[in-house]
Protein backbone atom coordinates (compact mmCIF):
# COMPACT_ATOMS: atom_id res chain seq x y z
CA UNK A 1 0.00 0.00 0.00
CA UNK A 2 1.58 2.91 -0.91
CA UNK A 3 -0.19 6.51 0.48
CA UNK A 4 1.42 9.99 -0.99
CA UNK A 5 1.68 13.29 1.08
CA UNK A 6 -1.52 14.84 -0.63
CA UNK A 7 -3.84 11.98 0.56
CA UNK A 8 -6.05 12.95 3.69
CA UNK A 9 -8.55 11.16 5.76
CA UNK A 10 -7.08 7.58 5.49
CA UNK A 11 -8.63 4.71 6.66
CA UNK A 12 -7.17 1.22 6.29
CA UNK A 13 -9.24 -1.31 8.34
CA UNK A 14 -10.54 -4.51 8.88
CA UNK A 15 -7.98 -6.54 7.46
CA UNK A 16 -6.94 -10.02 7.24
CA UNK A 17 -3.43 -11.25 6.63
CA UNK A 18 -3.56 -15.60 6.43
CA UNK A 19 -0.88 -17.71 5.72
CA UNK A 20 2.21 -15.74 4.87
CA UNK A 21 5.46 -17.73 5.69
CA UNK A 22 8.11 -16.60 3.18
CA UNK A 23 10.03 -20.12 2.13
CA UNK A 24 12.67 -18.48 -0.57
CA UNK A 25 15.27 -17.59 2.02
CA UNK A 26 14.47 -13.78 2.07
CA UNK A 27 14.46 -14.07 6.17
CA UNK A 28 12.92 -10.21 6.02
CA UNK A 29 10.20 -10.52 3.35
CA UNK A 30 7.00 -10.04 4.51
CA UNK A 31 4.12 -6.99 4.22
CA UNK A 32 3.83 -4.59 5.60
CA UNK A 33 1.22 -1.26 5.78
CA UNK A 34 3.33 1.90 6.08
CA UNK A 35 2.61 5.41 5.79
CA UNK A 36 4.98 7.98 5.73
CA UNK A 37 6.41 11.52 3.74
CA UNK A 38 9.61 10.05 2.61
CA UNK A 39 12.01 8.85 4.97
CA UNK A 40 11.61 7.34 8.55
CA UNK A 41 13.51 10.70 10.19
CA UNK A 42 11.85 12.98 13.16
CA UNK A 43 13.42 15.97 11.18
CA UNK A 44 11.45 15.26 7.98
CA UNK A 45 9.06 18.45 7.58
CA UNK A 46 5.59 18.01 9.17
CA UNK A 47 4.22 19.61 5.98
CA UNK A 48 5.44 16.49 4.03
CA UNK A 49 4.58 13.98 5.65
CA UNK A 50 1.49 12.00 6.01
CA UNK A 51 -1.61 13.32 8.53
CA UNK A 52 -5.01 12.32 9.91
CA UNK A 53 -5.03 8.60 9.78
CA UNK A 54 -5.87 5.23 11.16
CA UNK A 55 -5.03 1.68 11.20
CA UNK A 56 -7.31 -0.24 12.99
CA UNK A 57 -8.88 -3.66 13.18
CA UNK A 58 -5.64 -5.41 11.04
CA UNK A 59 -5.53 -9.48 12.27
CA UNK A 60 -3.32 -12.28 10.97
CA UNK A 61 -3.02 -15.79 10.76
CA UNK A 62 -1.25 -18.88 9.93
CA UNK A 63 2.09 -16.37 9.75
CA UNK A 64 5.52 -16.74 10.15
CA UNK A 65 5.36 -13.41 12.66
CA UNK A 66 3.00 -10.53 13.04
CA UNK A 67 4.32 -7.68 14.31
CA UNK A 68 2.87 -4.87 16.35
CA UNK A 69 4.66 -1.47 15.81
Amino acid sequence: MNVAINDSDILISDHIIERINCTNGKINWGIGIGLAGSTYDNNYPEDQAVKNFVVANITGSDCRAVDPC
